[in-house]
């Protein structure tokens, strides 16, 4: 009973579980295995509420103690009259990625927007193109603060004049 959830669980929550055991974040699993944090986090949630945890650093510990528990259990003997009836397709590692890779080294001249795109999934800004977005970003929120503040100035000046 106790390993009961264990087979309630997907052979991908289980491998999501494990890369959390391992510091992993979601978005770096869904690096490593091809897809969208999203998904990620929501296998992760399921499987935190079917093992009955509290977070998914429980689940995690949890699942790992029981597939320790049952490796090292002896195995049960087999009858030799036993076949499968069912083999599951092989286990293929995916040879390219859904979309192509992004540059690991930020090109010199090129605009590096500080939002994730479909071809730059992963922020790879340097030190000095983060802070050159700071002072642009905080340059257009002054000039809007002020034209804003400068419109209102005037309309209060037109009002006081009119009265």
């Amino acid at each position: 009973m106790a390993h009961n959830f264990l087979s309630l669980l997907s052979e991908a929550q289980r491998d999501y579980l494990r890369l959390v055991r391992e510091g992993r974040t979601s978005k770096e699993i869904a690096q490593l295995r091809g897809g969208s944090h999203h998904t990620v986090n929501a296998e992760i949630a399921l499987a935190v509420r079917i093992v009955g945890a509290k977070n998914r650093a429980e689940a995690s510990a949890r699942v790992a103690e029981l597939e320790l528990a049952l490796a090292s259990a002896p195995a049960a003997p087999q009858s030799a009259s036993y076949e499968y009836s069912y083999d599951p397709p092989p286990v293929v590692e995916r040879a390219e990625p859904i979309l192509p890779r992004a540059q690991e080294t930020p090109v010199e001249g090129h605009l590096h927007l500080p939002i994730s795109t479909r071809l730059i999934p992963t922020n790879r800004l340097t030190f000095w193109q983060r802070t050159a977005w700071i002072l642009i970003l905080a340059m257009a929120v002054a000039l809007v603060v002020g034209g804003l503040v400068t419109g209102i100035t005037a309309q209060l000046e037109g009002l006081g004049r009119h009265m």
